[in-house]
């Protein structure tokens, strides 16, 4: 990789940085009210926002529609949804905040007990005046998310008095949206810029990344002579992508390189992870050009789950699709919160954001003609061999002479196991597989999952995935047991 900075032909001359910034801005604070979720109207009025800035399409897909190893869900179309005491007074109301409903709650209208209630109320106790976010897509469910401190006052105040419960929420066959812009380029090869649309009022993740891409959009719209073609996702989490994949294998032989944009708002620095080929070019362009231009920028190795990245990533199509974001999910405490809010995202940090994607690629462009890259190198195990007894799957009450089968006498894994649904992720819940309330999966059992569905690709022994993911190898072999028992994975001779 050269260290010599390309001439930037993205260019933002005519765009001062404060001005974009305040842009974005402005555009995240129209869109921070919507009640967003997978489908509904939420979905189609950001989307209409966005268009007003960039000529996207707006596309649908009925709901019953097999994509991949999914279906299109039905719409989920919410009105008011509250909890009143005896007296009529609204101790919780949707119309307050989009969070206190769980996403895809099921509607009620009864009474219930404080004691009722409590079984499907979310609070967070470490943060008592944030309110969690919480959803229950595939699972028929409905619950209230609040502010711990308003339900301990609830408790106190109503403990034996009737509450009403009412969510207005209904399950129709309808539709999902998503939103599509290609803008032309002198090649047919293609640049991917996905970013995930499904979340209700929550500004880093990931207004910050609709924004970003959106803005990113206009200035490449601007751009008389762009070296390749680029395609703007905007779709929602998981299902959007596993839709867009499932409709359009035929596009992506020309995808030489893509993007995941999400949490570029808030104050942290800068992090990349790293596609699962590991050291495609755009590994290689987004780690040289955050080295030379972004201090305290970070590098992550490819791990199999997180954003949209995983489904492009998948073993079925291993796009060299990569992860841009600041801190990333779950390592700041205001993730998935009310606390997530306008006032954690800056003009200045969605700026930044952009321009360090503008000189990726710019970069990324300079060198796409060049020579094939090197095939992934190994990551050095974190683990080490435990001496004890214990079966590292919780669920199995068996000592390791469960797993002997899988060890040969040096305790090192030899056999060789093929995803049999190799593009997306499969629908894991659908073999009792999906961590959520109520199920008894281990977090560590379910990232082992998903290392061996991202991994087995018939010629990666179980040994290298150890290797690779750094998993406990009989952790590995307790979720190949239960992957072969769903008909996930294939054993090789």
């Amino acid at each position: 990789m050269t260290d010599a900075t390309p001439t930037i032909w993205l260019n933002f001359d005519s765009h001062p940085t404060a001005a974009v910034g305040d842009q974005m801005m402005q555009m995240a604070s129209e869109l921070y009210p919507l009640h967003r979720s997978l489908t509904g109207s939420g979905v189609r009025d950001t989307l209409r926002i966005i268009s007003r800035s960039v000529p996207i399409e707006l596309r649908s897909v009925p709901s019953g529609q097999q994509v991949l190893d999914w279906q299109i869900p039905d719409e989920w179309k919410i009105g008011d949804a509250w909890v009143k005491n005896s007296s009529g007074k609204k101790l919780i109301d949707l119309a307050e905040s989009t969070l206190h409903v769980v996403g895809y709650s099921t509607g009620i209208d009864q009474m219930v007990t404080c004691h009722q209630l409590a079984g499907h109320v979310h609070t967070l106790p470490e943060h008592p005046d944030w309110i969690p976010y919480r959803t229950s897509y595939y699972r028929p469910d409905w619950g209230f998310c609040v502010r711990h401190r308003d339900w301990q006052a609830m408790v106190r105040q109503s403990p034996d008095q009737p509450l009403h419960v009412r969510i207005d929420a209904q399950h129709q066959p309808g539709r999902l949206d998503y939103g599509e812009l290609v803008l032309p380029g002198e090649s047919k090869d293609e640049f991917l810029i996905s970013t995930h649309i499904c979340h209700p009022s929550l500004a880093n993740d990931n207004l910050s990344g609709i924004v970003v891409a959106a803005q990113l959009a206009r200035l490449l719209a601007e751009q008389p002579n762009r070296p390749m073609t680029f395609r703007f996702l905007f779709i929602p989490a998981t299902i959007g992508a596993i839709t867009w994949l499932s409709l359009n294998s035929s596009l992506l032989k020309h995808i030489l390189a893509g993007l995941v944009l999400s949490n570029l708002g808030d104050a942290g620095p800068l992090t990349y992870k790293r596609s699962r080929r590991q050291n495609a070019l755009i590994d290689q362009v987004a780690a040289d050009t955050l080295a030379r231009l972004a201090p305290g920028s970070q590098l992550r190795d490819f791990t199999p789950w997180g954003y949209d990245e995983r489904q492009y990533c998948s073993p079925g199509f291993n796009l060299p699709v990569g992860r841009l974001t600041r801190t990333p999910e779950a390592e700041y405490p205001q993730y998935h919160t009310s606390a997530d809010d306008l006032s954690l995202i800056s003009a200045e940090s969605l700026a930044q954001s952009l321009s360090m994607i503008a000189r990726i690629i710019t970069q990324f462009t300079a060198q796409a003609g060049g020579e094939p890259h090197a095939k992934v190198t190994a990551i050095q195990p974190c683990w080490s061999p435990p001496s004890s007894g214990e079966c590292w799957d919780r669920e199995c009450k068996q000592t390791n002479t469960h797993h002997s089968q899988v060890f040969d006498s040096t305790g090192r894994l030899r056999r060789c196991y093929l995803n049999l649904r190799p593009c997306g992720e499969p629908k894991l819940d659908r073999y009792g597989l999906y961590r959520s309330a109520g199920q008894t999966l281990k977090p560590e059992l379910s990232r082992a999952i998903l290392w061996m569905l991202s991994l087995s690709d018939g010629q990666t022994s179980l040994d290298d995935i150890a290797t690779r993911s750094g998993c406990d190898p009989r952790l590995l072999s307790a979720a190949t047991e239960r992957l072969l028992q769903c008909k996930l994975l294939k054993e090789l001779p």
